[in-house]
């Protein structure tokens, strides 16, 4: 079941803290690589980024000032003919307050879609997260410590390895008070958010390093040929220097 806008509204109280999974999905920081990340996952992320594309392409109407900002209000109203009608207040004023506006009180899209990205993906993945997690809490006699919380994000990743850092990352939102007590409503919601924290641009290309040339320091003794890269005079012979006329016989 979806949750209730009473529930949504829990959402306001998780956590911004340095080292969250929160923070590292703002600053776009400890992203899984796209090999690492089950097709599950990645589906459910290439639907955040189509619905992001949209508002993206319409963000420009709804900027009455054109300096790629929008207010309070102006959010609103895109949200309100471009969103779920039946939730849009609620979703609003989440996603504003995930937002940090600049001085003037305004926002840029990608701000937007930093607040935006996770409210979706906590929309789609929160209750089946909780879900799963109060069945892990009643295996394990009512406590999940960080290493059940690893297990199980590897159930969500198809059995594939997830990073260490992850873990940290998810359980540090979920620990506001840092005692080592992970609290589950806390706990869904950074899951959640972790489900696409993924990086899918491909791997940085980098210019190979042209190998030296080797025969240079030669070039003098050793007439150059198109071979080893010399270059020939017009008449066939090799550009080689006087040397005060020694090299000539003289």
């Amino acid at each position: 079941p979806k949750a209730t806008p009473a529930d949504r509204a829990h959402f306001l109280a998780m956590p911004s803290a340095n080292g969250g999974i929160l923070e590292a999905r703002r600053t776009q920081k400890y992203m899984a690589r796209k090999e690492g990340v089950c097709q599950a996952r990645l589906d459910c992320l290439r639907a955040e980024q189509a619905r992001l594309k949209q508002l993206q392409d319409v963000f420009p109407n709804f900027d009455r000032e054109k300096d790629g900002t929008l207010s309070q209000v102006e959010l609103g109203s895109l949200l309100t003919d471009y969103g779920d009608s039946k939730q849009v207040l609620t979703t609003a004023n989440i996603v504003w307050e995930l937002c940090r506006p600049n001085d003037e009180g305004r926002v840029t899209y990608k701000e937007m879609a930093f607040a935006l990205g996770c409210w979706i993906a906590r929309e789609n993945m929160e209750q089946r997260a909780l879900t799963a997690l109060t069945d892990l809490a009643a295996k394990a006699g009512g406590a999940v410590t960080k290493r059940n919380v690893a297990t199980y994000l590897r159930s969500l990743n198809g059995d594939m390895e997830v990073a260490s850092e992850q873990v940290d990352l998810v359980c540090a939102d979920a620990d506001p008070k840092g005692d080592g007590r992970l609290d589950l409503e806390k706990l869904s919601r950074a899951v959640a958010i972790w489900y696409t924290h993924v990086d899918t641009s491909p791997p940085s290309q980098k210019e190979p390093v042209k190998e030296q040339e080797s025969w240079w320091w030669c070039r003098w003794c050793c007439p150059p040929t198109p071979e080893s890269g010399g270059e020939l005079l017009a008449s066939g012979a090799a550009e080689l220097p006087n040397f005060g006329g020694w090299m000539k016989g003289s």
